[in-house]
């Protein structure tokens, strides 16, 4: 049986979208949650110094992209036809467009970039 870990912040982000297929599957992994405090401590160890991870038998996919694109066929989340599957990827697309400046509207420190983009989300 196939064996994944999940690793990334504890929190929710980019890897809720791995985190809900594998519910929607009933698929078992480990969910490991790092907390911010410990990430400098943990960075260094990391293959790229970034999250997220997803180790499957031993082996480690970064990106969050790259990780929901291994998941989705696997779980059987892409559609029965190529359409479907490229309908699937747009809708997935839309999303990531969506979250970048969302994500930095709450992170940034420059408060007018921020307000800028918290007009836009």
């Amino acid at each position: 049986m196939t064996q994944f870990k999940l690793t990334y912040f504890n929190g929710r982000g980019r890897r809720e979208t791995a985190r809900v297929m594998f519910a929607a599957a009933d698929v078992k992994y480990e969910d490991h949650r790092i907390e911010m405090a410990d990430w400098p401590q943990i960075k260094p160890t990391t293959s790229h110094g970034y999250l997220p991870i997803l180790t499957v038998d031993g082996k480690c996919l970064h990106q969050s992209g790259a990780i929901n694109r291994y998941l989705a066929p696997k779980f059987g989340f892409m559609g029965s036809n190529d359409w479907e599957a490229a309908l699937i990827n747009e809708t997935a697309e839309i999303g990531d467009d969506l979250f970048r400046p969302m994500a930095e509207s709450v992170f940034s420190s420059n408060k007018a970039r921020k307000l800028s983009l918290a007009d836009i989300t």
